[in-house]
């Protein structure tokens, strides 16, 4: 039964899934101040990874995550990157009775969502917990009258242009 909705998950998976073993750290969220927490990856594909941890940042919480110490098998001819920023897609209690949790996380682009310039992931500003902004591009809107103009720029970043 378990095999069959595995397989049924591989048919509706816009990217493979790579096999791999290793250990990382996280952040709870992209404001912690607080230690990394640390977590086990077994899978990853160009979009995301697989994580298990016994602690667990929350739903859509946007992470910072560093690879340790990765092993692939087969090696992926994807590039793997030492660190990523990520949003938490879902998170499940582990099976049998295990404790802790597993989380699929989603890579995200460290290029700011308006100018489209390539940003340092410790210089990424969120908005709305959607929107990745540059510092240059945070103070500009910051310092925008709020009006017509402003509300275009936020209805845009939040994906409601309509």
């Amino acid at each position: 039964m378990r095999s069959q909705l595995r397989e049924k998950k591989k048919m509706y998976r816009a990217f493979p899934r790579y096999p791999m073993e290793g250990n990382v750290k996280f952040t709870k969220d992209l404001d912690a101040q607080a230690g990394l927490l640390s977590g086990r990856v077994f899978n990853i594909c160009p979009k995301g990874m697989y994580i298990e941890s016994e602690a667990t940042p929350s739903p859509n919480s946007l992470i910072y995550v560093k690879n340790e110490d990765i092993i692939t098998s087969p090696p992926v001819t994807m590039n793997l990157y030492k660190d990523y920023l990520a949003k938490v897609r879902w998170i499940q209690k582990k099976n049998d009775g295990e404790t802790g949790f597993g989380m699929g996380v989603m890579f995200l682009s460290n290029v700011c969502e308006l100018c489209f310039e390539k940003i340092d992931y410790a210089n990424i500003f969120n908005i709305d917990k959607h929107s990745l902004l540059c510092s240059n591009c945070l103070n500009k809107l910051n310092k925008m009258e709020h009006g017509k103009n402003r509300e275009l720029i936020e209805n845009y970043l939040i994906g409601n242009v309509l």
